[in-house]
């Protein structure tokens, strides 16, 4: 509530005076006998009439100038995020008899660990990896053919993964192909469905993927 309170620096905005001794700040929006509905700016937040006190409410002047810092504010926010989300990041890699393998995060909640592959069209995945994310595969319309490393062409399904998040960095909706297949490629591999989306450059020395948001 800190941070919302100096929002309204210069500007008087609604108070609910509760009998806990909090007073906290924002619009009111709703209320009825049982309940009060009060926009702090950040979300709306419901306080029963019997933990509430007193209620002070301003005038619609007030309100619009509150709305309109809040606005502001918003705006800084994102671009403040846009910025830092755009400078270069340093992910940690493995290197192991020629192969970089990187961590990653699959749809918020399966871990993998993927091979780095420029060559690669796609993102791609195993099928055990799949099954983990609960992906019905026989739903899935789009297949295709994909050669691996040893030359072999194997069946794959296309899907869209909710999200990879390697580290900090986290890209949405990326395409990636399901092998069905044993391909000695284990969890899968990060390929260029992903890598497209930013700048990049392996530091071999440091053991560093360093990717950068393409703006």
């Amino acid at each position: 509530m800190f941070l919302v309170s100096l929002s309204f620096a210069g500007t008087f905005a609604d108070v609910i005076s509760l009998k806990n001794g909090r007073n906290i700040e924002g619009l009111v929006v709703a209320e009825d006998k049982n309940s009060v509905q009060l926009d702090v700016g950040s979300g709306i937040v419901t306080f029963k009439m019997t933990d509430i006190l007193e209620v002070h409410k301003t005038g619609f002047e007030e309100s619009s100038l509150i709305r309109k810092k809040w606005l502001n504010n918003k705006l800084k926010a994102e671009a403040a995020i846009a910025e830092r989300e755009s400078q270069p990041r340093k992910i940690e890699i493995e290197q192991n008899k020629g192969h970089i393998t990187i961590d990653a995060l699959l749809n918020g909640k399966v871990k993998a660990n993927l091979l780095l592959d420029t060559g690669a069209t796609y993102v791609v995945i195993s099928a055990k990896v799949a099954q983990k994310l609960g992906i019905n595969l026989k739903k899935e319309k789009k297949e295709l053919l994909l050669q691996v490393a040893d030359g072999r062409k194997v069946k794959a399904k296309l899907i869209t993964l909710k999200s990879i998040k390697i580290e900090e960095v986290q890209a949405d909706n990326v395409e990636a192909a399901v092998i069905f297949s044993q391909t000695g490629m284990g969890d899968g591999v990060i390929g260029m469905s992903f890598l497209k989306l930013y700048n990049f450059k392996v530091d071999y020395a440091k053991n560093k993927l360093i990717l950068e948001k393409i703006k």
